[in-house]
Parts: C-alpha cells; sequence; structure tokens
C-alpha cells in the first residue's frame, strides 16, 4: 500500500487537506511581504544638494528668498552637485555631502536616512541584491535542514528568525547592517517558501499537486498586492518595516496546531506520527480507513530503488543540453520578474498605484497557468509566456521613439505589466515542467539546481532596475525592459528545444529522462516499466483500484 493510494482513499483534496492549504497562507505571504518590500522601504525620492549653512533647509521651496538661495547654491539640473563659489561668471562646481529630499510621498526611507545617493546610489542596489543572494543560500541551506528537522519546523523558526532579522533591519545603525540583516531576511524567507511549497505537495493526491502547487503561488501573487495598503498608510521605512515583520510571529501557534508533513514522517520512519495524520484526515473528510490499511502501508524506503546522480545527467549530452535551457529559462524569469517588481518603483505615476497594479497581474497570470497548464500542455504554454513577456517588454522601444510624452507614460506601464504577466505565468508553469524533466533520483536536485540559477540571475535585477536612474536620457524608464524583455525573448526560443511531458510518465530511470520527446523510445520505456513494476497504476485505473480496494476491505 504506498502512501499516494491511502490519500485516494482519504480524498485526494479532502476536506483536511483545504484547511491546511489555507493555513499555510499566513507563512507563505508573511515571507512575500518582506520578498519586494525594497520598492517602498528603498524607494529614493526626488532630491538636490543641501544648501551649506542653511540649517532649516528644505527640497520644497519656503519663500522667494530660499529660491534665491537655490539658484545661487544649485546648478539647475543638478541634484549632486554645488557650485564652489556663489560669485562670478565662471563658477566651478563640485560634489556635496548633504541632501534634502522630497518628503511629499515618503517621510523617509532608508535610502534617505543613510543617504544613498549620488556616488553612494550604488549601496542601495546592493542592499536589495543582499537580499537575493540570501534566497540563493537560503533555499540551499534551508532545503536541507526541511529534510532533516521536518517542513513545520523550518516554516515555524524559519518565520521567527526572519521576523527577528526584520526588526534589526528597521533599527539598522549603518550600512553594513542594512545589507547583513537584508541578507538574513532573504536566507530565511525563501527557506519558508519553499518548505511551505513542499508542504501543500506533500498532503495531496497525485492528481491535485499541478493545482495545489501552482495554487500555493496565489498567495505570494495575494502578499504583492496586500503591501501596498501598509506602505500607503505608513510612509516612514522603520514603522513599515516593523508592521512587515511582525506578521512572521503570528506563526508561532503553528507549532502546536498543525501536523507535520506525513510523507517526511514516512520517510523518518515515525509510523505512529503518519497514522495520526491520517486518521485525523479520514475523521475531517468523513472517510472511513478499514484497519487493514494501516498494516499494509509500506513506511519502509525500498532498496531497490534506480540509482543516479547530477553527474550522470551532465553526462548525457541530451541532458546536458536540456539542463542548460531550463537554467536559462529559470534565470531570465526570475531575473525580469523580480527586476520589473523593482522597477515599477521607478516608473512615470504613482508608485503604489505601479506595484498594485504590478502585483495584481500576477493573479490572471496564474490563472491562465492553471487553466492551460494541462490543456495546451507545458512547453507550449512555457514559451507561449516567455515570448509574450520578452515582446511586452521589447515594445517600450517604439513607445520611447514615437509616442508623445502624455501617451508614452501610460503605455510604458501597460507593457511593462504584460511582460510582468508572461514572466509570472513562466515561473508558475516553470516549477511542474522541471519536475517532469528530470528522473526520480536527481528531480529534487534538479529543481534545487536551476532555482539556484534563478538566484544568481535575479541578484542582478536590482541594478538593472536602477540602469535607468544611474545613466538618464530618453531610454532611462525602458533600459531595464529592454535588458528583461531580451533574456526572455531569448529563453523562449530556446524552450522550444525542450520535449512536452503533458500525459506522459513521470521518468524513473535517467534512460526514460532521455526519452523523453522521443515517442517511440518513450513507449518503450513506459511499456518497459510497466512490465518490471507490475504494483504500478495509471492515472485512468485508479478510479478502478480505489474501487478493488474498497470491496476488499
Amino acid at each position: 500500500m504506498e502512501f499516494d493510494q491511502v490519500l485516494s482513499l482519504l480524498g485526494q483534496l479532502g476536506k483536511y487537506q483545504v484547511q491546511l492549504f489555507f493555513a499555510i497562507a499566513l507563512p507563505t505571504m508573511s515571507a512575500s511581504l518582506l520578498n519586494l518590500s525594497a520598492v517602498f522601504i528603498m524607494a529614493a525620492p526626488d532630491f538636490r544638494c543641501a544648501i551649506p549653512g542653511l540649517e532649516n533647509d528644505t527640497y520644497t521651496v519656503q519663500d522667494d528668498h530660499h529660491q534665491s538661495l537655490i539658484n545661487a547654491t544649485i546648478p539647475r539640473g543638478e541634484t549632486c552637485k554645488i557650485y564652489s563659489n556663489t560669485s562670478g561668471v565662471n563658477r566651478t562646481t563640485q560634489g556635496c555631502s548633504a541632501w534634502v529630499y522630497d518628503t511629499s510621498v515618503f517621510l523617509s526611507t532608508a535610502v534617505t536616512d543613510f543617504n544613498l545617493v549620488c556616488e553612494y546610489k550604488i549601496l542601495s542596489s546592493v542592499v536589495t541584491m543582499a537580499f537575493m543572494f540570501g534566497m540563493l543560500v537560503g533555499g540551499f541551506v534551508c532545503g536541507r535542514i526541511s529534510d532533516k528537522f521536518g517542513r513545520l519546523t523550518v516554516i515555524v523558526v524559519g518565520s521567527v528568525l526572519q521576523g527577528i532579522s526584520g526588526l534589526a533591519f528597521a533599527f539598522s545603525v549603518n550600512i553594513y547592517m542594512l545589507i547583513g540583516c537584508r541578507f538574513l531576511m532573504g536566507f530565511f524567507g525563501l527557506g519558508i517558501y519553499a518548505s511551505c511549497f513542499v508542504y501543500v505537495l506533500e498532503i495531496v493526491g497525485p492528481d491535485r499537486r499541478t493545482a495545489a502547487g501552482i495554487g500555493q503561488s496565489f498567495y505570494h501573487s495575494l502578499a504583492n498586492v496586500l503591501i501596498t495598503l501598509p506602505a500607503y498608510f505608513i510612509r516612514d521605512w522603520v514603522y513599515l518595516s516593523i508592521t512587515l515583520s511582525s506578521v512572521s510571529f503570528l506563526v508561532i501557534p503553528y507549532w502546536w496546531l498543525f501536523p507535520e508533513s506525513p510523507r517526511w514522517q514516512i520517510a523518518k520512519g515515525r509510523k505512529k506520527e503518519a497514522v495520526k495524520f491520517i486518521r485525523k484526515a479520514a475523521k475531517t473528510n468523513r472517510k472511513i480507513i478499514p484497519e487493514k490499511i494501516f498494516e499494509e502501508l509500506d513506511l519502509a524506503i525500498s532498496d531497490d530503488q534506480p540509482k543516479g546522480s547530477l553527474l550522470d545527467v551532465l553526462k548525457s549530452g541530451v541532458m546536458l543540453r536540456r539542463t542548460a535551457i531550463v537554467c536559462l529559462n529559470w534565470g531570465a524569469i526570475a531575473m525580469g520578474y523580480y527586476g520589473l517588481s523593482l522597477n515599477s518603483g521607478n516608473m512615470v505615476g504613482d508608485i503604489f498605484v505601479n506595484f498594485l497594479i504590478s502585483g495584481a497581474i500576477e493573479i490572471p497570470a496564474g490563472i491562465f497557468a492553471l487553466v492551460a497548464l494541462d490543456r495546451i500542455g507545458r512547453r507550449g504554454v512555457h514559451v507561449f509566456c516567455m515570448i509574450l513577456g520578452g515582446l511586452g517588454c521589447l515594445a517600450t522601444i517604439p513607445v520611447v521613439i514615437f509616442a508623445d510624452s502624455s501617451l508614452s507614460s501610460w503605455l510604458l506601464i501597460v507593457l511593462s505589466n504584460v511582460g510582468k504577466f508572461g514572466l509570472s505565468a513562466g515561473f508558475k508553469v516553470m516549477y511542474v515542467y522541471t519536475a517532469e524533466l528530470y528522473h526520480t533520483t536527481v528531480r529534487s536536485a534538479a529543481i534545487g539546481i536551476n532555482s539556484i540559477s534563478a538566484r544568481m540571475f535575479s541578484m542582478a535585477a536590482p541594478y538593472i532596475a536602477d540602469l535607468g536612474v544611474l545613466i538618464g536620457g530618453n531610454f532611462s524608464q525602458v533600459l531595464p525592459q529592454i535588458v528583461f524583455g531580451s533574456a526572455g525573448l531569448i529563453a523562449g526560443i530556446f524552450a522550444v528545444f525542450l520535449p512536452e511531458t503533458l500525459n506522459t510518465v513521470l521518468p524513473k530511470t535517467l534512460e526514460d529522462a532521455i526519452a523523453l520527446g522521443n515517442k517511440k523510445k518513450h513507449c518503450n520505456n513506459e511499456a518497459h516499466f510497466e512490465a518490471a513494476n507490475p504494483a504500478f497504476v495509471k492515472d485512468e485505473d485508479v478510479n478502478v483500484e480505489m474501487k478493488e480496494m474498497d470491496t476488499k476491505y
């Protein structure tokens, strides 16, 4: 008796699993809230050099005398220089060491408090990059902690440590503390998100995993919409950081209220805990599980599982090329997704409206992926999403060249969100697609490797998002979109060479994985697999077998 068969008896997505699915929303969203909070916390308002010797200088002009002092001290159009002498025809300029900021949108941000402008502007991108680097390391380390100590352990303990890191970030005393705390927030944040994703997949039946996995990503999208509310009403970055970080501590009661993943308990040989979960689920779902089931439940790890490693994958030319294409797509998606999200703060218009639209567009993107994935196919949907995302970003070029300024601002926002729609949907598809391209013994490791590729690319996202600010000029608003769009388009074109995995048996061996895309070989491998595994059950035979089991017990 396999655990998937037990889940079929319990209900692949019964009332109990649905309750746990909704409960996992809080830790998922708490991690996601801190993910893109940098758009508001690290916002760079308009600024100029402070007038030397004027203690009550403000960015807003106070009166005519104040305006005359500004004209005499600050070169027209300059934000980082002042006149070294205030008289004479050939006045020279020099850099300044103090600035005043526009407080009409934000009372303060980390940028204004630590003066991360002018020659220090790059440090603002470093703070954001530190979060991405933390995600890279956290995905690697927390995944192994989750496998050893449990999904719930990482979710609860990680949430507490993430909350502490966020509070420490709010009270940072220097730039080094900002960078370090932001790294820890990314480290624990991805660990929490990944553990929540795995937890959801492990409590539902095989026919509901795609829907549950993509459904869980909706919590991330919802958090990106909801963060706009506290950011709008709390315009001080310290209080906003404290508010968002405090949400993480609400996860503490989960330690006592919710069960550990039953699959993890089975893998660790904890039969009593796994049986307790099954009995609780059966009671809540109003299902009767015969006692004979618990006797036949196979909790041992089989010794005859096929062996293999990532090294074997890299030795195969087919799998090596496939892995390179998958890594490219993960990287292009992550870089574009995070880059466009961060760049929403640099777009013309209200920063809150822009970010709200950018976050909301992920919801229909997820719905599209969920509906199209099992109807059109993995490859077709993914290629469409990547090309749509790339073309949406690249279409901003003619807008800047030909459209007038009153129209171009809105067109740039619309096209940017078309790109965000494609890349967001592609992100959701790629999790499912990658799992189906690799065989059993390396599937988790392959997802981990590709996730690392995504984080490496996303580390460049904050720098690319700030290209327009650093370079300036007519193309300042679209330069990031050009980079993100080109990467997405190239990755989408290469994805055409990946095999389709819709309605195929998950590959168990390296040979099965290589045979994907070769119908003759794949059919032979499938027939061989069934012959060698008489207990193997096809999707269309599940209901028949369940009826037989009901009759038997």
